[in-house]
């Protein structure tokens, strides 16, 4: 997979923005209802009233056309592919009322992103199964195990609004304990993957020293766990915005003359 062209980076830049900006908004119009009854969410624009139903709408439709035309603008097999991820992101929030799977659902969004660059790179590829061959697949599957990790273990600070509402969630429908260690196994699958992938991808000395410090923030987190989950559910959403930035950074760095 060869390196973004600068034109190719800005309309993958709009494209995330967009298709991101889409599933936030379709998420709190769908939860809008069930956010206002929890003490955790009900200050939320959307169940607050500071932002109406038709203006969420409205910033939904302008975000998912940036993300259409982007696609549109970066080549065919985009553009083929740009339906599947506004279809699942509008999915997700409706999992939740009848399957404890929606963390998975959730990190195969999210792991969607780093197909969504492949393929922005590969307009030049004589058919789509060579685009999507070409596809850093360990490092999606990598992806879709983090998120899923801490979607889980985040989950925890809803399990008996969760419970007493009928929602469905690992922490709610299996318990605390059960769920996470299935956190725990997505983080090692995550971390076998991520290593895999600096040697499969070969990446380069600083990829992987981003790679390890994120792996070390996640594994340190649930070290805290062990003693008080709910304090580190509370700070897992923290924790994961840095491990995004090393697990997304990380490949970027191959662009580097570095060893």
């Amino acid at each position: 997979m060869r390196p973004p062209t600068l034109k190719e980076a800005v309309l993958v830049f709009t494209a995330l923005f967009g298709i991101r900006s889409f599933a936030l908004a379709v998420n709190n119009i769908v939860d809008m209802e069930i956010d206002a009854k929890n003490p955790r969410t009900a200050k939320r624009p959307l169940p607050s009233g500071r932002v109406s139903v038709r203006e969420a709408w409205a910033l939904a439709l302008v975000s998912l056309f940036i993300y259409f035309v982007s696609a549109y603008l970066l080549n065919v097999y985009a553009l083929l592919l740009s339906p599947i991820f506004p279809i699942m992101a509008y999915v997700y929030p409706y999992i939740k009322r009848k399957y404890p799977i929606a963390h998975f659902w959730l990190g195969s969004v999210l792991g969607g992103a780093v197909v969504g660059g492949a393929i922005a790179v590969s307009g030049d590829a004589p058919s789509l199964l060579h685009a999507l061959l070409s596809v850093p697949w360990a490092y999606v599957a990598a992806v879709a195990c983090w998120v899923a990790s801490f979607d889980v273990l985040y989950a925890v600070l809803d399990v008996e609004f969760d419970r007493k509402e009928g929602l469905h969630s690992l922490p709610a429908d299996f318990g605390v304990e059960r769920a996470l260690r299935v956190s725990k196994a997505c983080a090692l699958a995550f971390a076998w993957l991520a290593i895999w992938s600096v040697k499969l991808y070969s990446l380069n000395a600083a990829s992987a020293a981003l790679t390890a410090a994120g792996l070390a923030l996640l594994f340190e987190l649930f070290g805290e766990a062990r003693k008080d989950v709910v304090g580190a559910a509370r700070r897992s959403l923290d924790v994961n915005i840095l491990v995004g930035l090393a697990v997304g950074g990380a490949p970027l760095l191959k662009l580097l003359p570095l060893p």
